[in-house]
């Protein structure tokens, strides 16, 4: 398939010239990105040199100014206004804090079922998610509904204060406050990234209000330079595995991948046991999750599919018809974004018959596509498969990466340390297939 720069690159490429261009200009928008953030993201970046103390308390500091909520009497305020909102659509949950859905489940329910309100439906699920404010504060002490088993990370002008994260004070979810302490006065950008118990309900992370200290304000950074990732996966991609995987808000691959190639929206579209065929418990295939997102979600900078997994049972013929039907719809969606398609992950079986079966089955379906704008990126099929040997924790057998890679469960990614594996190998992946769009 030809790209960008050529003229065989499908249909639109050779009848569309508007076209062409505005996904040329999409694809170089990509790269720019791609080559600042390359080892210089927050996350290969030290953390700062020094940081602001962090003191995490079950009471807020009376001695700052008046509390500024985000939302209150089930509705956001203007100050809500003010925020920068990464990884899902702001929505109020039990009247005064601010939820990220992301996503729907239907027809089952998602994990924000038990707080459904007026503003949220029980099918909604939210995930990884940030939010980012400028100040002038010398302090600045955010109210953030938590507990201890949830960590909450901080980033200030694009640099960690402690990749390890701050976890509540309270058992329960319950009010905490996070309160960051600097030693001199100026503009600075706080980040702020939560996390949210993939499957568990009643465990959400939420930012509810800020408080400053005397005469600073607060104000809505830049947000003209930031790109969103739109991640349509399995639990891979929602951070799926054993627990510990889920209460750190850069965890999952898909975000510390948006993180590794500067893309700082990015919005986990993932339900677990699904697939382009599979529909795990009770859930919906992907053909079927795509109207409930595409445009709810959008507007999209490059969009990311990796499913496959739970489909390794099925005909490889069956999978290329799925998968050529939901890439014509993800297109239809949001048309001139480039997509990149991952195949699946091995897991514990590694490169297995069945998996390589299916792999093969979604890279045809991206040649039918013959959409200039369109690669595949392979995974199991890689010249150095992502995913590799039959091992795992607690059942190594030196096999292969797999033993170091993946968790307990015998399927998911380690915590933290697959994650990490698996967002370096897609971040290069997803670079080298925008690349070949203009080739």
């Amino acid at each position: 398939m030809s790209g960008l720069r050529g003229l065989g690159g499908g249909p639109r490429a050779l009848t569309d010239r508007n076209v062409r261009m505005s996904g040329a200009e999409a694809v170089n928008k990509l790269l720019r990105a791609f080559r600042k953030a390359e080892d210089n993201n927050p996350y290969q970046l030290p953390e700062m040199a020094t940081p602001p103390t962090v003191a995490v308390s079950a009471t807020t500091d009376a001695a700052l100014a008046a509390s500024i909520p985000l939302a209150t009497a089930n509705a956001l305020t203007a100050a809500a206004a003010k925020v920068a909102w990464y990884g899902g659509v702001p929505a109020v949950i039990a009247n005064t804090f601010v939820g990220m859905p992301v996503v729907s489940n239907l027809p089952a329910n998602g994990n924000l079922a038990s707080l459904a309100n007026a503003n949220v439906s029980a099918d909604l699920s939210m995930y990884n998610h940030a939010a980012e404010i400028m100040t002038d504060a010398d302090t600045v002490e955010f109210s953030i509904y938590c507990r201890t088993d949830r960590k909450v990370m901080f980033q200030v002008d694009g640099q960690y204060v402690s990749k390890a994260g701050h976890v509540g004070v309270t058992a329960s979810n319950s009010y905490n406050f996070f309160k960051l302490t600097f030693t001199s006065k100026r503009p600075r950008r706080i980040r702020i990234l939560m996390s949210n118990m993939s499957e568990a309900a009643s465990s959400p992370t939420m930012l509810s209000a800020v408080r400053l200290s005397a005469l600073s304000a607060f104000w809505k950074p830049d947000q003209s330079g930031v790109l969103r990732l739109g991640c349509y996966t399995d639990s891979y991609g929602m951070g799926g595995g054993t627990q510990t995987n889920w209460d750190t808000p850069n965890a999952a691959f898909t975000t510390l991948a948006g993180e590794l190639l500067g893309m700082r929206d990015v919005r986990q579209l993932s339900q677990f046991g699904t697939g382009y065929i599979a529909t795990g418990s009770g859930r919906s295939k992907l053909l079927a999750q795509i109207p409930r997102s595409i445009s709810q979600q959008g507007p999209w900078d490059l969009i990311l599919v990796a499913h496959g997994y739970n489909d390794a049972a099925q005909a490889p013929a069956t999978v290329q018809a799925e998968a050529l039907a939901a890439l014509r719809l993800i297109r239809e969606g949001a048309p001139n974004v480039p997509i990149v398609v991952v195949g699946p992950w091995g897991g514990r079986t590694g490169p297995s018959a069945a998996v390589v079966g299916v792999e093969n089955a979604i890279s045809s379906a991206v040649t039918a596509l013959a959409d200039p704008l369109c690669r595949f990126a392979p995974n199991s099929t890689a010249a150095q498969p992502f995913l590799f040997g039959t091992g795992y924790q607690g059942a190594t057998n030196a096999s292969g990466n797999s033993d170091v890679y993946i968790g307990t469960d015998g399927t998911h990614f380690t915590p933290i340390v697959g994650h990490e594996y698996g967002a370096y190998r897609v971040a290069t992946a997803v670079r080298d297939a925008v690349e070949a769009m203009l080739k």
